[in-house]
């Protein structure tokens, strides 16, 4: 903590209350002496003065009582000589007046006042503590220490007065001599700590530029010393730091301008100041050593004799541009400003200097003058100009190249620089390109992309030299191919990348074409269903295609040198033997040749083909032989096809030869069930007869059913759809299929198993085909599970991924399986595994599926059993109940129908159905005359209200085309088809052909019935 100085004004108070403190203890001691010693002892000697002659007069020496005789006389006697008393009384011990004589008060002291008295008497007078009587004196009488009374005086105010003023003159003297004492010791130490620092510092303070400033200092340092802990000192000290720092300053400032001067007469740069009049203030000596003037003789010079013309107008241009902006009040006027200009030598050369130079203020704020310093650039300025020369000369070859040669950036890839090659190439201006990116010149499609670009850059700096084509862009949006060459270059502190572009797009476009013609070459070796092997001269193999490596067993990297015969091995199909190399022969003979039938090749797995070959020579230039093509195709299969062709050949006839009888059939059934029907019309239900009759129906629908599947296996054809349940036709065909065998049938279908809208009867061979299969597949008997449940969403097929809902039907039997090699052909035509199958069975269960716009797929083990999944569009309809009476939609009305049938049995029932349902009714064999009957009853308003077609007339005009003149006569017109081809397209799509619905035959009463109100009705 620092020591706390005492200050001149601390001084000057210490010595006030020093001084003020001594007078104040010279009046104390006065007033004590005075009040204290001189006017007490001068009552007190009285008094005593008294006390002793009272003593005499009026105390018995012998018995030491008081001469009670003797004491009015002394005590008037006293009182009488002394005329400063007032009064005067005795008391004894028990407060008796003894005497008195006086002007006595009016008080006395009683018993109690006089035991005080003697309690608190101590051998000396005393104040008889009446405040009021302060020159009233008690007095004791004692003989012996035995006190025998009082004694009261009062002194009279005249003798007190004059005691006070020969004290008060007292005080008077005593107070003069100590003012005169305080003052003299005042004086003393305000000369010490005041006057004598003052004077001792202003003297040295005098010698301040007359003495040596080191001396100066250590006077001022010893004065400050002594009187360090005041004003005087502080300043003292204050005025020692000013000259230390002034001494420091001075030696700065030597040691500054040695400096300055060192420079300045020893660097190469020339210092100058000039005023705002252009005249030179300063030079630096180095003027001489870089321009050859002394600095006199550069003094002297103006800045037209310094400057060359055109340096002095940029010069005198920017001294303007600054002055201005002093004058708008811009800072940055005042900043320095570099600039270079060509200045003269004295020898009459030039050289170049690099001019920093500002303008500097003066006291008023104004421009002064200018500092400067010029350093002599021409060196510098000498390789610039060699420098653009050679940048002149390098642009020249630079640009000289067609080649379009791009300078990048090696860390970022950015364009630095382009020649003119690149501009014509690419058809920019070189701003644009500067401007631009590689994405910009690149054709911008994968991998012609600014990424793939600087990762090859890169490869370039990491790996070395990269060579590469690239699909570059014109500015006109032109693509073309380029050859890029890439190089990695360092320079002093840089990294580049050198890329030089060939435009290379007619090479290109002759090697595409040349690439487009070895494509279709390789394609169509590739392509073509034939094997394709060469040879050279020497038989060894050349090339093999896909088809010849395949059919031999051979690749072609392990053909390739072989001997054509350990690869081309073929035989005779009938005898076995080795058939005669064609490449031999192709070679010997110089023509094509053929191979014989019956040639078998056996692949390099033993596997055996039946093949079709030929070999020709392969020719050079000259037409000579340098090898050999052998083309070959397997024509196993086609062998197989074709014995399969007659096989199909011979199912079409008996096909047609089964149409044909159906359709006879289909015609003796109608007249069969119709019969039946009106039979069980007029039996009563309770009638043994009735029961016969039932039956009899029955068994003509089975053979219904069985005439439709042959129709279907003879002919195909479009569904004819209605809703129904899928399980009761799964449940019927599972149960007529399995009858009589050692397989059954497990069935279960979701309560809510929505409806379907299929042909039942097609649906039904599907699910007889898979059944008979599964049933094949378990010779030992076992179990066919069935399940019928909607399908979700998240369980439809990739194919059936559409907005409408389905259900799907598993079939698993627990049978021997499909091998999983040909698990994919089973559903191709004519492949089956059977000794006596023929391939038909599931092909027919697809096509009917997919006409469903459903899917099936299958999924096998060996020796677990095989899974059939089935998915069916759902319906929404209701399911069409038409095994009963329909409510009738109004009352019977007697309608007009027409029939028209080839048949005589159709007719004969038809007519007697008719009559019995209450309807009049016309018939036609064919369709020409059905069409003339309705256009003449059509002209007299009585044609018939509803036609019923046969689809198919033998020799005459059948449903198809006679539904077309019928409606040309009346668009209104209503008729029905009717065909035993239920799954005819024109059966299934009815409406697209203008019919207004369709019934198949044969049929029973009341299903024609319910066709013709629903007809009438529409």
């Amino acid at each position: 903590m620092a020591k706390k100085r005492t200050g001149l004004f601390d001084k000057l108070v210490i010595l006030h209350l020093l001084s003020t403190s001594i007078l104040f203890l010279i009046i104390i001691f006065s007033y004590y002496y005075i009040e204290k010693r001189n006017f007490d002892n001068s009552l007190t000697k009285k008094s005593h003065i008294i006390r002793d002659l009272l003593e005499i007069s009026c105390i018995d020496p012998i018995v030491k009582t008081i001469a009670y005789d003797r004491v009015n006389r002394s005590i008037k006697a006293l009182y009488q000589a002394n005329k400063d008393i007032v009064y005067m009384e005795l008391y004894d011990p028990t407060a008796h007046t003894i005497a008195s004589v006086g002007d006595l008060p009016g008080t006395r002291f009683t018993i109690d006042d006089i035991s005080r008295l003697i309690q608190q008497h101590n051998g000396e007078i005393t104040g008889s503590g009446n405040i009021s009587n302060s020159n009233e004196l008690i007095a004791y009488l004692e003989v012996d220490g035995q006190n025998l009374g009082l004694i009261r005086v009062q002194f009279t105010r005249k003798y007190l007065y004059k005691q006070l003023r020969a004290n008060i003159m007292f005080f008077l003297g005593v107070s003069i001599l100590s003012i005169a004492a305080t003052s003299l010791i005042f004086y003393f130490f305000t000369d010490i700590w005041v006057v004598s620092p003052i004077v001792s510092a202003s003297n040295i303070m005098e010698k301040y530029g007359s003495d040596e400033l080191h001396t100066l200092r250590k006077s001022i340092k010893k004065h400050s010393k002594k009187n360090i802990r005041d004003e005087i000192g502080v300043m003292s000290v204050a005025f020692e730091r000013m000259i230390s720092s002034i001494i420091k300053w001075k030696e700065e400032k030597e040691k500054a301008e040695a400096q300055y001067r060192l420079i300045t007469e020893n660097i190469e740069d020339v210092i100058w100041t000039m005023d705002m009049s252009m005249k030179f203030t300063y030079v630096s000596p180095s003027i001489y050593q870089q321009r050859g003037y002394t600095v006199e003789e550069a003094m002297k010079r103006t800045m037209e004799e310094v400057l060359a013309p055109d340096s002095l107008n940029r010069v005198m241009a920017l001294l303007d541009r600054k002055l201005m902006l002093i004058e708008a009040g811009d800072p940055g006027g005042w900043e320095s400003e570099v600039f270079e200009a060509e200045q003269y030598c004295k020898d009459g050369t030039t050289i170049w200097a690099s001019n920093n130079a500002k303008i500097f203020p003066g006291p008023d704020g104004k421009p002064a003058g200018i500092l400067g310093a010029a350093h002599n650039i021409t060196d510098r300025k000498q390789a610039e100009l060699a420098l653009i020369e050679s940048e002149r000369n390098y642009r020249e070859i630079f640009n000289a190249t067609r080649d379009g040669i791009f300078i990048h950036d090696a860390d970022n890839g950015m364009i630095l620089d382009v020649n003119k090659g690149m501009l014509d190439m690419y058809g920019w201006t070189y701003d644009e390109v500067m401007h631009g990116t590689l994405a910009t010149f690149s054709a911008g499609i994968h991998p012609y992309t600014l990424v793939e670009a600087q990762k090859i850059i890169k490869k370039a700096v990491q790996y070395g030299p990269q060579t590469f084509d690239w699909l570059c862009r014109k500015k006109d949006g032109t693509l073309f191919w380029g050859e890029v060459s890439l190089k990695y270059v360092e320079f002093p502190g840089k990294r580049y990348v050198l890329a030089t572009t060939r435009d290379v797009n007619d090479r290109k476009l002759a090697e595409k074409s040349l690439a487009e013609e070895k494509e279709r070459l390789a394609v169509t070796l590739k392509s073509i269903g034939d094997g394709v092997i060469t040879t050279d001269i020497s038989g060894n193999i050349v090339l093999l295609n896909k088809v010849a490596e395949h059919l031999t067993g051979w690749t072609n990297r392990e053909a390739v040198g072989r001997p054509s015969d350990e690869v081309f091995h073929i035989v005779n199909e009938q005898t076995r033997e080795l058939c005669d190399n064609p490449v031999t022969k192709v070679i010997s003979n110089g023509k094509p040749v053929d191979l014989g039938e019956n040639t078998v090749l056996i692949a390099r797995d033993g596997r055996e083909r039946s093949i079709a070959d030929s070999g020709a020579p392969i020719l050079d230039a000259k037409s000579k032989i340098i090898g050999v093509v052998l083309v070959f195709r397997d024509v196993t299969d086609k062998q197989r096809l074709e014995q399969e062709a007659l096989k199909v050949r011979k199912l079409e006839s008996v096909g047609v030869l089964a149409g044909g009888i159906a359709h006879d059939f289909n015609n003796i059934l109608s007249a069969i069930l119709g019969n039946i029907s009106l039979a069980l019309e007029y039996t009563p239900p309770h009638e043994p007869t009735h029961l016969l009759l039932a039956e009899a129906e029955k068994a003509s629908l089975r053979a219904k059913d069985l005439t439709q599947q042959l129709l279907t296996f003879s002919r195909g054809g479009e569904p004819i759809r209605k809703t129904t349940s899928i399980a009761e036709i799964i449940k019927d065909s599972s149960t007529f299929v399995l009858r009589g065998s050692n397989v059954r049938c497990d069935t279960w279908f979701a309560p809510d198993l929505l409806p379907v809208e299929v042909d039942p009867g097609q649906i039904s061979q599907v699910i007889q085909n898979i059944i008979i299969n599964a049933s094949h597949a378990m010779p030992d008997g076992g179990v066919v599970t069935i399940r019928g449940e909607n399908v979700t969403e998240d369980h439809i097929p990739p194919s059936l991924q559409n907005e409408k809902q389905y259900i799907v039907i598993t079939i698993r039997d627990h049978g021997t399986g499909i091998p999983q090699n040909i698990i994919d052909n089973i559903f191709d035509p004519y492949f089956s595994t059977k000794q006596t199958g023929n391939g038909l069975g599931l092909a027919i269960c697809h096509s009917i599926i997919m006409r469903h716009e459903g899917f099936i797929a299958v999924e096998s083990k060996p020796e677990t059993g095989t899974v059939f999944s089935i998915y069916l569009v759902a319906s929404k309809e209701k399911i069409t109940d038409c095994s009963g009476e329909k409510p009738e939609a109004a009352a019977q009305v007697c309608s007009k129908i027409m029939v028209m049938d080839d048949d005589a049995m159709v007719q004969d029932i038809s007519r007697a159905i008719l009559t019995r349902l209450g309807h009049d009714y016309q018939f036609a064999p064919d369709g020409e005359e059905a069409v003339a009957l309705y256009k003449k009853d059509y002209l007299s308003g009585n044609q018939a209200d509803l036609i019923i077609m046969d689809l198919t007339i033998p020799g005459g005009m059948g449903g198809k085309d006679a539904v077309k003149e019928i409606l040309a006569v009346n668009p209104e017109a209503k008729v029905l088809v009717s065909s035993g081809y239920s799954n005819d397209p024109i059966m299934a799509n009815y409406e697209e052909y203008g019919f207004c619905g369709a019934i198949v035959k044969p049929y029973q009463m009341k299903e024609l019935k319910v066709t013709i109100q629903e007809a009438l009705l529409r």
